[in-house]
């Protein structure tokens, strides 16, 4: 008997997962990287981020934040736009001040009662970034500022193994990093770079 229950146990964690999935706000980039024609400038990144759940601010993950960096700073290396991406306290021609709320609503009781239910009730996380982005000269003049924010669904039930493929930490970060691009097509075509 006790083999049998801790066969289902074992069988319906393996078969329970998430899928993600975005909501699409954002336009889908079609062109990356842009067309540039002088790259000769260069471009330092401050990145500053906090999280709010269930509109109560909390404390932002440390390795969150460093993942957020490191979808910056692809975004604007691979851009071709900038002869040198920098860090934020470095001396270049343009500074952005990029301002990255993770924001997200979920039911911590939904939540329990999927775990105690072994993933046969599914909860359900509404969660996605707002970020928003100041260009200023090394003078500290306003370039230009641009927000953009895009959102996904996660859901977790038993059952959601074969889209397990979408999860959440890479949807979560391609949805980081096309926001990135998003606001650097724009930027560059409202001629602020």
């Amino acid at each position: 008997m006790l083999f049998l229950k801790c066969t289902a146990i074992i069988l319906s964690l393996a078969l329970s997962g998430c899928a993600t999935f975005r909501d699409g706000a954002n336009p889908p980039i079609t062109k990356w990287p842009p067309d540039s024609a002088v790259r000769n400038k260069t471009i330092s990144l401050q990145v500053v981020g906090k999280s709010i759940m269930n509109n109560e601010p909390v404390e932002a993950n440390v390795k969150f934040l460093d993942k957020w960096r490191i979808q910056v700073v692809s975004a604007y290396e691979s851009s071709g736009l900038f002869s040198a991406v920098k860090g934020g306290t470095e001396k270049a021609d343009i500074r952005a001040e990029i301002n990255i709320t993770d924001k997200g609503e979920a039911s911590n009781a939904l939540g329990f009662l999927t775990g105690f239910t072994m993933f046969m009730i599914p909860s359900h996380v509404h969660e996605g970034f707002i970020i928003k982005t100041t260009y200023k000269d090394n003078s500290g003049n306003t370039l230009g500022s641009f927000e953009k924010s895009e959102f996904a669904d996660t859901w977790i039930q038993l059952f959601m193994f074969p889209v397990m493929p979408f999860k959440p930490p890479s949807t979560y970060e391609a949805l980081l990093f096309d926001l990135n691009r998003n606001t650097i097509i724009e930027a560059n075509h409202k001629g602020v770079f």
